[in-house]
Formats: structure tokens, sequence, C-alpha cells
């Protein structure tokens, strides 16, 4: 069974009991008289127990072969933890085998192959190659579960894992171009080298777009970066036929979204402005989301076999915004019925902020937001399917515009506004959230 190790960090809220007053009661409100009666009670957000309570999940997902799980901030145990369980469920019942992350793309290959194969070290990765809200305890006890799943003879279908992201980069995709060029046409590998010089890493750490100063170059040096790896990818794809004839299909797809990748990072270092940042910059932000959901789509369609696939990423990313094309709606657009969006929200409490480090606390959810009437319903932990909302004041509800509250990894309001139905097919409630528990 793929369990995860338990760990004694003493929580500063209870999930499924609190010292904190519930909100207001139902009442008459036909809202939340629905929800509470629509609603599936979860036991606990902690893995490792009975999954009897998940199993309304199986009819919630259907047939779907990618299920986005949210988080309405990356600094929030009850988040963390529930969705670990819900991966757990969705692999062991569902038959789901691969585990994809919000993270970088090449980053992240250690990480699979310890997953994959037991080589190194889960806590060295995490620190080495993650980004800082997924250096936690948390994490590390879903690697470590996965590694324990796949070590496990009697399970015949192993669980991957993917970053998806391409924000940062490492030696390690500029390698695998390079690399796999050596192996099928050697005369090309010094003039891809050329090509890359000047952007390559210099060390096998993940450098970050914001971070090395590329975004700070002058424009035309950025654009000309961009071209190279234009030039490269497109390289690849003109010999595809060739190149897969003395080598795989396998092979030779790894080695072209190494490439795709790599071009992928210097487009959004060209969208975002000397001294901005991809937080700052409206373009590189939809970029981003594009390339992230790109990238899904590789695992799903060329990467992995019969893949089905778990996404962890932000609410902001996971939900089908269509106004701002995030991931969730080029998904959507892609899969239709076949991507399910799970978004999680919470009601009041804690969690962990980065720049630097500190659990920042939030109070009740105001009048009139999404969370503040999930709340009413007066459930500690829920799941709920959205899809299926009576016409009159539930449908009105769901359709909204109502408020959504999130927060970003530095604390920031990241607020949606709009239609909840529209965005999610179910949600995952937890009235009071906590702090993530950061590796030291």
């Amino acid at each position: 069974m793929l369990r995860q190790t338990a760990f004694a960090l003493a929580l500063l809220v209870s999930c499924t009991s609190s010292s904190a007053p519930p909100p207001a009661d139902s009442g008459a409100d036909p809202v939340a008289q629905w929800i509470q009666q629509q609603a599936r009670p979860l036991t606990t957000v902690e893995p490792g127990a009975s999954d009897a309570d998940l199993e309304p999940l199986q009819q919630m997902v259907g047939n779907a072969t990618i299920v986005g799980l949210g988080e309405a901030t990356h600094g929030t145990h009850e988040f963390f933890a529930v969705k670990s369980r819900i991966l757990e469920f969705l692999v062991e019942r569902m038959g789901f085998n691969t585990f994809a992350l919000e993270n970088g793309w090449a980053a992240s290959q250690p990480m699979a192959r310890y997953v994959a194969t037991g080589q190194g070290n889960a806590s060295d990765w995490l620190a080495q190659d993650f980004y800082g809200a997924w250096r936690t305890q948390e994490f590390l006890d879903v690697f470590e579960a996965l590694r324990q799943y796949n070590a496990d003879p009697s399970h015949t279908t192993q669980v991957q894992f993917a970053g998806i992201d391409s924000w940062n980069v490492t030696q390690s995709a500029f390698d695998a171009v390079t690399g796999f060029l050596q192996t099928v046409d050697p005369p090309q590998v010094a003039n891809v080298q050329a090509l890359y010089a000047g952007f390559r890493p210099q060390n096998p750490s993940p450098t970050f777009v914001d971070y090395d100063g590329f975004s700070a170059l002058p424009q035309a040096t950025k654009l000309q970066y961009q071209a190279n790896a234009q030039q490269v990818y497109d390289l690849l794809s003109s010999r595809q036929a060739a190149y897969e004839s003395r080598s795989s299909k396998s092979a030779f797809q790894m080695a072209l979204q190494s490439a795709r990748v790599i071009l992928q990072y210097t487009t959004l270092g060209v969208l975002i402005p000397a001294g901005g940042t991809l937080f700052t910059s409206a373009s590189a932000n939809t970029k981003r989301d594009q390339f992230m959901a790109d990238n899904v789509e590789w695992l799903h369609d060329q990467g992995i076999a019969n893949a089905r696939i778990v996404l962890w990423a932000h609410n902001v990313h996971i939900g089908r915004l269509s106004a701002s094309a995030s991931m969730g709606t080029f998904l959507s657009r892609q899969y239709q019925d076949g991507y399910r969006p799970v978004g999680l929200s919470f009601y009041q409490g804690a969690y962990t902020v980065l720049g630097p480090p500190h659990p920042e606390s939030v109070p009740p959810a105001g009048a009139g937001t999404y969370n503040d009437t999930l709340a009413s319903a007066n459930l500690p932990l829920y799941a709920l399917d959205i899809q299926q909302t009576p016409a009159g004041p539930v449908t009105d509800w769901a359709l909204g515009p109502h408020d959504l509250i999130n927060y970003g990894v530095g604390g920031q309001d990241l607020t949606m506004r709009g239609s909840i139905s529209s965005w999610y097919d179910v949600l995952v409630f937890v009235r009071d959230m906590t702090p993530s528990h950061l590796l030291p």
C-alpha cells in the first residue's frame, strides 16, 4: 500500500476538532443546506488512514485521465496532507501512475530517479532541486511513500514523478540534448553547444529566470538566446525520422522535450522585463501556464504509456480561469471531460509564507465569499461535487460572481472572482488550516 510515514510535529489547529467557534448555523439558507446534504465528510486529512471516506471520488473523477489538485496556499499542512491522501487513493484504487508537480522539469529529474530506483536521498533532492514551498516534511513523506510503493514487488504498475515547469532549467536539460546528439549525429554537438553558450547554467543546481540575471540582460541578447534555442529545437524536429531510426522513438521524444523546455525557459526570460519578475509580468505568467499545460500534455500523450496523471499545483493554475488562460483552461480545452480540476479551500487559520519563512495568520473569511458559504455548512472537512447543482439559489451561488480567497507563496493576495463551478468540478474544503512544516 502507498502509505506515508507519520511525523510528530504538533498542529496548531486540528482539522477535525477546533477550539475556534464554528461559523453561524446554516438556518434556512438553501445553499448551506444543499452543501450539508451533498458534502462527503472526510474523516481526516492525514494519509495512512482508511480510504473508505474517499470512495465518492471515484464517481467524481469518472474516466478522467488527468486530475488537477489545487490548493489555496502553497504553505498549508492540511492541503498537502489531504492531497497526499487523494494521490494515494487515485494510485491504489483508480490506477493513476504519474505524479506531476508545479516544479522545474529538469530540476525534478533527480527526484524522479529516486522515486523509480531509490537512487540518492529524497531530502537532499528536495533541498537542492525544489521550490522553497515544497521543502517540507509533508513533501518528504510523499516522495518516500512513492518510493516505498514502487519498491514493493507486488505493485506491477509503477508511479512516475515529473516536474512540469520551465521557470528554471539545469545543466541536465542541456546535457540531454547534446548527449542524444552525440549518439545520433555527433557532428552537430559542437554546433548545438555553441548555440546554447551564454545561457546554459554553469553549475548543476537550478538557476531561476528571476534570479540568475537572465531577465536583466539586454532585450536583444535575450532574443538572440531565444532564437538559438528555437534553432536547436527546429534541428531536432526536422530530423525526427533519421534520429529515431538511429535510436528510438522514446529517446528522440525525451531529447526533443528537453529542447522544448529550454526554449520555454528563454521565452519566459524574453517576456520578463529588466527589473521585473515572473509574477509582475502578466504575459509571462500566462505563457508559463501554457507551457506547464504543454508539458502535462507531453507526459500524457508522449512521455508515459497509458498515462493517468495526478497534477499538483496552486488553485490559480488548476482551475479553468478562462480570463487568465490558466493551465487548467488549456488542459480543459485539450482533454474536455478527461481533465478534472479539484479546488481546495479554507475558512480560517494560518499558513507558511516564504521570504523570509514565517507563519501568517488568516482571519475568518468575509461574508459573501465562497469560503464563508462553504464554512456555513458547519462541516470541518469535506469533498463536494459542484457540477450537479439544482436550479435556483444553489446554481446562482455556484455561478457567482463571488470571491474565492487564495494566497501566493510570498503572501500575495490571489483572490479569484467569478464562478466556482466554472473553475472546478470538485471542491475539498478545510475549515481550519495550519502552516506546513519546512525542513531544517
